[in-house]
């Protein structure tokens, strides 16, 4: 869903073209835009084909304008707790290291999470920042064109590296050692962060 639209889009692939839209009410469209980029679910109803049919949304707000996940109708438990417990243990494992300034890229170097340390660090929360390019936001061009290389080869040989980057703060620049490590998502699509 979008922030524009208040059109659910279902697909079977995340890849793939919408299989189905189905027209939310504007109240059913505010409380999944209450979702943020923590995983996380909720119970609605919606109109399929004339009949009403109970829902368990489970999900996250991917960039500053788009929130997406998985829907199972609430007799398919199995499949809700699944997708639930793969979203959480993400989220858990974030959480397992947060006594470090915690950045999450995906491939492209677009940030897919900033821990509450690095919120106090820039001053910039969380869900103004996803979905935003790490380059642009934290980089000069020739720091962003080398860690722009560097990102491209680590996320291609799944080598390891380390870099020092100087980076403003809100106490003035500081310099930051980044250790990248693959980190897998949970959602049981084969995401690596």
């Amino acid at each position: 869903m979008t922030e524009s639209s208040d059109v659910l889009r279902f697909s079977t692939t995340e890849t793939t073209e919408p299989d189905r839209t189905l027209q939310l009410s504007a109240e059913q469209a505010a409380r999944i835009r209450e979702m943020t980029v923590i995983t996380s679910s909720l119970m609605m109803s919606l109109t399929v084909d004339e009949s009403d049919l109970s829902v368990h949304l489970v999900g996250r707000k991917i960039n500053k304008r788009e929130w997406a996940g998985n829907a199972s109708a609430w007799y398919d438990t199995p499949a809700v707790a699944r997708d639930l417990s793969h979203g959480l243990s993400f989220a858990e494992q974030v959480v397992s290291e947060a006594h470090s300034a915690i950045v999450i890229l995906d491939s492209r170097g677009n940030i897919q999470r900033f821990n509450r340390l690095c919120e106090d660090y820039t001053g910039l929360k969380e869900h103004d920042v996803i979905g935003q390019s790490v380059f642009k936001l934290f980089m000069s061009r020739r720091e962003a064109a080398a860690s722009r290389r560097n990102n491209r080869v680590f996320f291609r040989s799944g080598n390891a590296y380390e870099v020092e980057l100087w980076i403003p703060t809100c106490k003035g620049q500081r310099l930051f050692l980044f250790r990248n490590k693959f980190v897998h998502s949970g959602s049981g699509k084969n995401e690596i962060f």
